[in-house]
């Protein structure tokens, strides 16, 4: 997960980045394929103050990629 967002730059302040890689991580243990949108909905208890949240989800989505491949 943490390659993911290394690769898409997924944070401009990363002030929210451990919220959101932990709660990705976790949503990935019960669903390893999510579509966009599904993640979206795991991930979606955390808040960005920077608020790009697509670039954050594009970044997840990098992530959850990674795991897959292991």
């Amino acid at each position: 997960m943490q390659q993911g967002v290394v690769d898409e730059q997924g944070f401009q302040c990363a002030f929210c980045m451990p919220g959101f890689v932990m709660a990705a991580t976790g949503y990935l243990k019960t669903n390893s394929n999510p579509s966009r949108q599904e993640l979206a909905h795991g991930i979606s208890g955390n808040l960005c103050r920077c608020q790009d949240y697509d670039k954050i989800l594009t970044a997840m989505m990098r992530g959850a990629e990674y795991m897959r491949k292991g």
